[in-house]
């Protein structure tokens, strides 16, 4: 049985965080916009606030100060997404592209530092343990995703409650707070939970009312 320290995962943010004091200093932005700018770079899947909010679990506030102070020394810029102004993705800029090259350099001379001692043939079995796990994790989550319907004026609405982006919304729901972006659809486009009203007085397992949009 695995038996890791609660303190590993802290030890990591620490040697992390000292790994990371020299660069940010010579390029004068505070930690927390570095990590937000590199974590835009890593994975351009996530492109909005939101998702550093809830994937890198940085707060909100920080997040807007530090994305407000590198779009302001040019490393992002704002785009609106088409067909949802409400939505506004961040682009990492040409400018931030040398601090990208020598954050990736840093964060695999990082990972080089704490697999000393490690050989080849362990490294990839803990690759394909990781990866056994994740999937693992993949397949308990499934229990989480709603698959409730009501119908409407003869149409289907279904709760898309587990999924990444949806979640947040729901938990945001489920809160009180109505979102722009609901999560839930139906077979004919998205349906948007803001200012709306509850079809049928209904709600899914999760517990959050399903909406139609107003025409």
């Amino acid at each position: 049985m695995i038996n890791m320290s609660i303190e590993f995962a802290h030890k990591m943010s620490l040697a992390y965080s000292a790994t990371c004091k020299t660069l940010c200093r010579e390029l004068k932005l505070p930690q927390t916009a570095f990590d937000i700018l590199m974590f835009l770079a890593n994975n351009p899947d996530y492109k909005t606030a939101s998702d550093i909010v809830e994937v890198r679990k940085i707060k909100a506030n920080l997040v807007s100060v530090n994305v407000e102070k590198l779009v302001r020394d040019g490393y992002l810029e704002r785009k609106a997404v088409e067909g949802d102004r409400r939505k506004v993705e961040l682009i990492c800029t040409k400018k931030a592209e040398p601090v990208i090259e020598n954050g990736k350099k840093l964060q695999q001379d990082f990972v080089e530092q704490i697999l000393s001692g490690v050989d080849e043939e362990k490294r990839k079995k803990m690759a394909e343990i990781l990866n056994q796990m994740e999937k693992n994790l993949d397949e308990m989550l499934k229990g989480e995703h709603c698959h409730e319907h009501v119908t409407y004026n003869n149409r289907y609405f279904f709760c898309r409650y587990g999924g990444r982006a949806w979640n947040r919304f729901c938990g945001n729901e489920r809160r009180g707070g109505h979102q722009s972006n609901a999560d839930h659809f139906s077979s004919d486009g998205s349906v948007y939970g803001g200012g709306n009203r509850i079809i049928l007085g209904r709600s899914c397992k999760c517990g959050v009312g399903v909406y139609i949009r107003k025409k």
